[in-house]
């Protein structure tokens, strides 16, 4: 059972899914978007260019997926924890993101640039990637789809808080109905940093509002605070908040 903590109503502003898991992979090519595994929709860092000494980094997919519901998160072998929370499913499959859209490909990299440019600055080693990662960890997030794929009660998107960031590859995910590329960036940043351990504010312009908190976002992009105020929900948290020393932990 979710732990009463971690789980928000669906209110106005409230997003996101659980607190804190072997199956094989389920990766398979032919659902997969040939624009994101043939043809990256933007380059992906060399290996010269890893800056996190743990060669951590985040894999943000649009080709859709299957996941299966597990007691951890797992990118590498597509399980989720907060699948089937609300529905008591064992596997759920996402389609890709705007698959109608015949400027799909502009939309991703509007979305891949906004989350870059969201953590340029407060977590400059964290490294983002469009193709899969051959080997962990990573953290996955996903965009298109929707609540009732995945069987959670969250409208726009939903992820696991993981206090400490023991999870290193956690499974975050951004549904087809959040309308703007920026609220789908911010989406996946707040998710981001959801599984790192940051906790949920009620300030529209933070990336972590909505986040475990009746808080309606701003429609601008949104930025990370090292004094923001904090929903307290992990042990040892104190309010304000460092969102920019969390997400700095990344690469520990």
């Amino acid at each position: 059972m979710i732990a009463k903590l971690a789980c928000c109503a669906l209110l106005a502003g409230c997003v996101n899914a659980a607190v804190d898991g072997a199956r094989l992979p389920k990766h398979d090519d032919a659902g997969v978007d040939a624009n994101v595994r043939d043809a990256p929709i933007a380059v992906d860092a060399p290996p010269d260019a890893d800056l996190c000494r743990t060669h951590r980094v985040v894999y943000l997919n649009f080709g859709g997926d299957t996941l299966q519901q597990a007691a951890t998160s797992d990118a590498t072998v597509d399980e989720a924890s907060w699948l089937g929370m609300s529905s008591g499913q064992e596997s759920g499959t996402v389609a890709m993101w705007r698959p109608n859209q015949d400027d799909r490909t502009e939309l991703m990299k509007d979305v891949v640039e906004a989350v870059e440019t969201t953590f340029a600055t407060v977590a400059p080693a964290m490294t983002f990637v469009t193709t899969r990662p051959a080997t962990g960890p990573y953290v996955m997030i996903g965009f298109g789809g929707s609540m009732d794929d995945v069987g959670v009660p969250y409208s726009t998107a939903v992820a696991k808080l993981d206090c400490s960031d023991t999870v290193k590859s956690d499974v975050g995910w951004v549904f087809e109905n959040v309308a703007s590329t920026t609220a789908a960036a911010n989406y996946a940043a707040g998710a981001i940093g959801f599984g790192l351990g940051a906790t949920g504010t009620t300030n529209p312009n933070d990336c972590m509002c909505g986040w475990l908190t009746d808080c309606t976002a701003s429609a601008s992009p949104c930025t990370f605070s090292s004094t923001a105020n904090a929903q307290i929900a992990c042990a040892g948290e104190t309010d304000p908040q460092d969102d920019v020393a969390i997400l700095q932990g990344f690469c520990d």
